[in-house]
């Protein structure tokens, strides 16, 4: 009765070892380089997207949260905080209508430079996207640091910014 019973934990605990290692080391997953165009029209490869560290946004028009993260994002990013100032800042719009990629960026500010289209939805199959608005803090080389859906205040963001630059 005692060997059987120590069986069990001792194969219980390599279940719960199996899944430590599954679930919180081995779950970065590496962004694929997939063609991207730029609202100039022009075609660039997502790795240059990140080169260095970066936070990449996922957005559409007709996501009422996205706008919400995205000024978010840009608060962070204009704020000239020493920790965050090697962040690269990307947005990638969900579709080709880059009227509608500007009338979400646009009124935020954010540069044209930093607004990208998914066109054929590449990029966002390259990271298993599945919801609006999502944010990808990515490690220079693609790896996924970590990944946030829906950010929605200054204090989560705060927290996921240190948390991927530490």
């Amino acid at each position: 009765m005692i060997r059987a019973l120590l069986i069990i934990l001792v194969l219980l605990g390599a279940v719960i070892t199996g899944l430590y290692f599954t679930v919180f080391q081995n779950n970065k997953q590496t962004l694929e380089n997939v063609a991207i165009k730029n609202l100039a029209g022009n075609v660039v490869m997502s790795e240059t997207l990140y080169d260095v560290d970066s936070v990449i946004n996922y957005f559409s028009a007709d996501c009422s949260s996205c706008s919400q993260t995205m000024k978010l994002l840009e608060t962070s990013r204009n704020a000239k905080n020493p920790e965050y100032s090697n962040l690269k800042f990307s947005y990638i719009y969900f579709g080709d209508d880059v009227v509608a990629a500007k009338s979400v960026t646009e009124p935020l500010g954010i540069p044209e430079e930093l607004v990208f289209l998914d066109e054929d939805t590449a990029f966002m199959q390259s990271f298993g996207g599945n919801s609006l608005p999502t944010t990808l803090f990515v490690e220079a080389g693609g790896r996924i640091g970590l990944r946030r859906t829906a950010i929605q205040n200054a204090n989560y963001l705060i927290v996921s910014l240190k948390k991927f630059t530490r």
